[in-house]
């Protein structure tokens, strides 16, 4: 649906076009611990280039005698091995029963060895998210109704390459992406402390709400998390125009999604990375966004009862069905 990267700062690396395909992904036969109620499988996923990786669905189904309002999947941080209600506390725990209980399908999203690694890049990793929800899409999900996802942190960099990458947008509502995505924009995670992108990056004039005079815009650990993802070490050795082509905001990137309301939440506490490198994807958006900060939250917006009725209220007011 067209848009180029705007907002890429002082980056001016040429990349080669996208020609990778989505993925597929199948039931593997093994179950999983899920709750009252609930049921819990595994699929394996399988995308080009990378490894194959196994997923685990937790799926906790609509309120019976309740309006069918759609399917909301979530997601956790990091490389997503565990489950959004567990993960996250209490208040994540009752959002999710409260979304069912108002007729939503809630399904949550484990990976087993992670969706990061695969010794390709972290693009191509990204296709495994993508593959995933194409296949709940597919699957277990009414497409008379709305299909909506949200994840925290990693988890938000996977809704948010899941439309800028790979073109899901053609099935998603909504997104929520929250504390993220930290792969807005890997060139400047990575980049000396003295690089102008990184003092622009830290130097932004930040929404009303927060609790920060400035983002921290540089990956911790000389992004090991970042680098995971390749046969080599792009992050730690400063490939910048390399990590832009792979990032969530690339020039490659498709930045309008007509049919696809995009809701970021931040924590007024969150004075990381995550916003600081996910607000490139806000800026980059030409179509319907919003911007929610959540008040008394850290990284982990889903962890406070603000937090989790931010993305509660987001999705009970914009989870409804824009692809007619």
């Amino acid at each position: 649906s067209g848009g180029g990267a705007t907002g890429t700062g002082g980056a001016a690396a040429s990349c080669a076009p996208q020609q990778m395909a989505l993925g597929t992904a199948q039931r593997d036969g093994k179950t999983c611990a899920a709750g009252t109620g609930s049921e819990c499988f595994e699929l394996t996923v399988s995308c080009p280039s990378v490894v194959d990786v196994h997923v685990q669905l937790r799926i906790t189904p609509a309120a019976t005698g309740v309006a069918n309002r759609g399917t909301v999947v979530f997601g956790t941080g990091g490389p997503g091995q565990g489950f959004y209600g567990s993960d996250y506390g209490l208040s994540a725990a009752n959002m999710l029963s409260g979304l069912a209980a108002d007729g939503f399908q809630v399904i949550e999203r484990s990976w087993v060895e992670g969706w990061i690694a695969g010794q390709t890049s972290m693009l191509a990793s990204s296709c495994r998210y993508a593959t995933l929800i194409r296949w709940i899409y597919d699957n277990l999900h009414d497409q008379s109704t709305a299909l909506c996802a949200s994840g925290n942190s990693g988890g938000s960099s996977e809704v948010s390459y899941a439309l800028s990458r790979w073109n899901q947008e053609t099935i998603l509502d909504l997104a929520v992406p929250t504390g993220g995505p930290p792969m807005g924009r890997m060139d400047i995670g990575c980049a000396d402390p003295t690089d102008p992108m990184v003092i622009e990056c830290e130097n932004r004039l930040l929404p009303a709400g927060h609790n920060c005079t400035s983002l921290g815009c540089l990956y911790s650990r000389q992004g090991t998390t970042i680098d995971s993802a390749y046969s080599d070490t792009p992050c730690a050795n400063r490939e910048l125009d390399r990590l832009l082509c792979d990032s969530v905001v690339s020039p490659n990137g498709d930045f309008d999604y007509p049919q696809t309301k995009v809701h970021f939440v931040y924590g007024a506490n969150d004075c990381g990375g995550g916003p600081g490198l996910g607000y490139y994807h806000y800026d980059a958006i030409v179509s319907d966004k919003e911007l929610t900060i959540a008040a008394n939250t850290p990284h982990a917006v889903p962890s406070t009862s603000e937090g989790a009725t931010a993305i509660q209220q987001a999705i009970e007011n914009g989870c409804v069905m824009r692809h007619m």
